[in-house]
């Protein structure tokens, strides 16, 4: 068998070597090439830009909060220090996670995609939004948050706080210390009303009493109530009562679902392959418990599904897990 002198590589590897780096360093400047041109093309009207200047906004004040509460950024698991990425996991982790779809979902492009779906659906100022949030995409949450109040509407939400690997899972500071920090800071003016520990039918089961009681900590500073449900059926039955009751009784412009909480999905067959981006057409469900996607499709509202987020970028023109820097503003046509 031919070995290579020592101390030198046979060219056939050298060669393989130098394909690698020119490969890496064409996929990061294509990458950035990507968020530059996907900002040029999606910020076509000044609703798009604010939103996207909101999410600026509403990252920086996140990364504070989270390190006044003792919780350091992790500039390896969160290169663009949003503060929106958690760890790999926790006593309030839920389910398994992937890293990249969840720095991908914290992009601030996400922005100004989510005002031109919510145009679409046919959210106008002063409409009403119902939202399902999850602490797994935190950067999701942001988005739909500040798109609703670059139109000027109002956002309805029940948030789950447990989170998958990655997610808003740090106990100290889940999804409610960091939508409580930008309604402090004045970003938003609307979002969620009440809260569930996430997880399976929404009760946190397995999660640390020490932990579960952090949660209802945050839960009280932000002034909204915990919801304990028994069992599926109820877990969705106690989100429609609190959104019909914040909504004042009306039919929502839009529902939008973050995320894959056992109440957003219920226990229909056909709840996984549910599509991820703006629908219209109402689902059966044939057996099992509907849950909220179902039950908002056959009262004729439209649904935004956020999951999948890898196949919802590639649709948007959101490159994947790509580097963005934070503090440039907002782009349009030029």
């Amino acid at each position: 068998m031919y070995r290579p002198p020592r101390g030198r590589w046979p060219l056939g590897n050298g060669i393989l070597l130098l394909a690698a780096c020119v490969a890496v360093a064409a996929y990061y400047g294509l990458a950035g090439t990507l968020a530059r041109q996907g900002r040029d093309a999606l910020f076509d009207s000044p609703e798009e830009r604010e939103a996207y200047r909101l999410m600026v906004q509403g990252m920086d004040v996140i990364a504070k909060a989270r390190e006044a509460a003792g919780y350091p950024l992790d500039s390896g698991a969160d290169p663009n220090r949003t503060g929106l990425i958690g760890v790999e996991w926790s006593g309030i982790t839920t389910t398994l996670g992937d890293l990249h779809a969840k720095r991908t979902a914290t992009n601030p492009v996400w922005a100004g995609v989510l005002v031109r779906w919510m145009r679409e659906a046919g959210v106008r100022p002063g409409s009403t939004v119902w939202a399902t949030f999850s602490g797994s995409f935190p950067g999701l949450n942001l988005a739909v948050l500040v798109a609703a109040e670059a139109l000027q509407a109002r956002v309805v939400a029940v948030s789950s706080l447990g989170a998958s690997m990655w997610g808003a899972n740090l106990p100290g500071f889940s999804w409610a210390a960091m939508e409580h920090a930008l309604r402090e800071a004045g970003i938003v003016s609307s979002g969620t009303v009440a809260v569930t520990l996430g997880g399976s039918v929404d009760r946190g089961e397995g999660m640390p009493a020490g932990d579960v009681e952090l949660l209802q900590d945050a839960a009280r500073k932000a002034g909204w109530p915990l919801l304990r449900p028994a069992d599926l059926a109820e877990a969705v039955s106690l989100r429609l009562m609190v959104l019909e009751e914040a909504g004042g009784g009306r039919q929502p412009a839009l529902y939008v679902n973050v995320g894959g909480g056992h109440a957003s999905l219920g226990g229909c067959p056909d709840s996984a392959k549910w599509p991820p981006g703006l629908s219209r057409e109402p689902r059966p469900c044939p057996g099992g418990v509907p849950g909220m996607l179902h039950v908002m499709s056959n009262r004729n509202v439209p649904v935004l599904h956020l999951l999948n987020i890898k196949e919802l970028a590639l649709s948007a023109g959101i490159p994947i897990d790509a580097v963005f820097r934070r503090d440039e503003a907002p782009i349009g046509p030029r």
